[in-house]
């Protein structure tokens, strides 16, 4: 069976109701993906950094505890975890702040290599970050040139809005390597001063031409060659967003892999394949939205394991 790689930052979240604290949980957003991949029975492997610290060392276990490779995790001596503080509003929509040292990053030099059919899953300010990018595209270049599937997440929030112009090439480089791009209506609106369904893609086609617009729970927007299609999201009653697009994400390309979906099945696969894809993304999304837990739950989890295994038998 193909395997799923996600690489990015790791967080510690702290959740803030009423201005206390409720929930500490192990997070950053393609980590929250693969912690939900694993539970998902798909073979996973994690790149990535933390502190040698208690939350750093928490972190690591988190991974091994729901069956995603660590080997690839790097702990670095003397470096602090990072935080971030998800304040939930009166909608129990997330907004956050974050306490990172993004200059003293690092991007692993021991890496997983790729095979036709795996997916690369990765994103955010850390897909930008120019201390790793490098380092980064050249990883991805190895990933593209193996048939391997990229899966970008742009997830660009306006506390960086004033990096924008600085980090335009490195998210062009980005998008030049993916093979689907999602974003939410706001990262876009953040990049391009607009958040038109078809400006959008218009802008991103030139670069990667799978595009999936998430417009938080009211719709999502599907754009390829062959396909344009608008999806109604049924309401919810939501605890927490925080998670929410991660596991949109982790139901995408979990689904890619139970369907023995290859790079070059994307370009054509049916409007009713994608159907299925987005409905897997909503329905974990949704259930992260239930809860203040950043990942699909073990029973969930264990359900589409069960029909991963019917697909391979």
């Amino acid at each position: 069976m193909a395997k799923i790689i996600g690489t990015g930052e790791t967080v510690t979240d702290f959740i803030i109701r009423n201005g206390k604290p409720e929930e500490m949980v192990c997070g950053g957003s393609c980590y929250n993906s693969i912690i939900s991949i694993g539970r998902c029975g798909i073979s996973a492997a994690f790149i990535g950094e933390v502190g040698d610290d208690k939350l750093g060392l928490r972190t690591k276990a988190m991974l091994r505890e729901n069956n995603v490779d660590d080997t690839f995790l790097t702990i670095t001596p003397g470096k602090k975890s990072q935080l971030s503080l998800a304040f939930l509003n009166e909608r129990n929509d997330a907004e956050y702040a974050f306490y990172k040292d993004h200059a003293a990053d690092i991007f692993p030099t021991k890496l997983p290599t790729v095979s036709n059919g795996d997916v690369l899953l990765y994103g955010s300010y850390y897909a930008l970050n120019p201390t790793i990018h490098d380092a980064l595209s050249r990883y991805l270049a190895a990933v593209k040139a193996a048939d391997g599937i990229i899966y970008y997440d742009i997830n660009f929030r306006a506390s960086h809005l004033a990096d924008r112009e600085r980090i335009m090439p490195s998210l062009i480089d980005n998008l030049s390597k993916a093979t689907i791009v999602r974003g939410s209506h706001e990262d876009f609106l953040n990049l391009f001063d607009t958040d038109d369904t078809a400006q959008i893609y218009d802008k991103v086609s030139a670069y990667c031409p799978n595009l999936i617009i998430t417009r938080g729970g009211t719709a999502i927007n599907l754009l390829t060659p062959s396909l344009r299609k608008d999806y109604a999201v049924q309401p919810t009653h939501v605890v927490s967003t925080v998670g929410a697009g991660d596991n949109f994400n982790a139901g995408i390309v979990c689904s890619i892999i139970a369907n023995k979906i290859g790079k070059t099945d994307i370009a054509t696969l049916t409007e009713p394949q994608w159907d299925e894809l987005i409905a897997t993304a909503t329905t974990f999304a949704q259930e992260v939205c239930g809860t203040t837990d950043n990942y699909i739950s073990q029973a969930t989890g264990q359900r589409f394991k069960s029909r991963l295994l019917r697909t391979i038998s």
